[in-house]
């Protein structure tokens, strides 16, 4: 934890104890804290502090919470609260999972069966299938952002990067930043094209490849090599 976001995670320890950090990415970090109010855990994602002046990077939070909003899906992590901190940035408390990522899953223990597989697919294609329904694209489908509970439940998190079909641009970079994760794009994503539904479908067949054979196809290849294999090149 760093001093300089100390200030707005006290602003939070009125309702909410922060516990410990469990994840960090480009832009965020979780924290899993315990609600004083109702002594249940839930999941806390902070804004980075070098972005919480970005109003961009700030409307991706607001619009995550409005996205899975709109949503309230049983294999979506839900977002119970969007919390506006002095210093402008964000927060978002959201359900926590007692489990762990797909990403994490698959480290830990290697390819799943066929039968594992077909039930995280199945639950994913499910959100999915809901999110497009209203109009939603994830844009960001990987084993990082689905969560598998303790009773084997999928889950699809992080909305951040998440576009409507009919509303919002086909914008593919924020300040030079590729929106999305390269190595999951669809052909369509990495020419800054078109982009609906089928962009996400492509991406779940990446991770169902993942989830059988224990690495991405093209694991260990050069991201232009493996940019180029995704246009051009049949699944090996």
């Amino acid at each position: 934890m760093t001093a300089e976001r100390i200030p707005p995670l006290l602003a939070l320890s009125a309702r909410y104890e922060i516990l410990r950090e469990v994840g960090r990415g480009g832009t965020a970090v979780v924290y899993l804290a315990r609600d004083r109010d109702t002594d249940a855990q839930v999941a806390i994602k902070l804004i980075h502090a070098r972005y919480a002046e970005d109003a961009e990077a700030v409307a991706r939070f607001a619009r995550e919470a409005r996205f899975v909003a709109q949503l309230e899906h049983p294999n979506v992590v839900g977002v119970h609260e969007v919390i506006h901190l002095d210093d402008g940035g964000v927060a978002l408390v959201m359900a926590h999972i007692a489990g762990r990522t797909l990403k994490q899953r698959i480290a830990a223990d290697g390819p799943l069966s066929p039968t594992d597989t077909e039930r995280v697919m199945r639950d994913v294609a499910a959100a999915l299938g809901a999110a497009h329904a209203r109009g939603i694209v994830h844009r960001d489908v990987k084993p990082e952002n689905i969560f598998v509970d303790e009773e084997d439940r999928a889950l699809l998190a992080d909305f951040g990067v998440a576009r409507s079909m009919s509303t919002e641009t086909q914008q593919l970079t924020m300040h030079g930043v590729a929106i999305g994760t390269p190595t999951y794009m669809a052909p369509e994503q990495i020419d800054g094209g078109e982009l609906d539904g089928r962009g996400d479908i492509y991406s779940l067949g990446l991770v169902a490849w993942e989830m059988l054979v224990g690495h991405r196809p093209w694991e260990g290849e050069a991201l232009y090599s493996v940019l180029y294999h995704q246009k051009h090149v049949r699944l090996p």
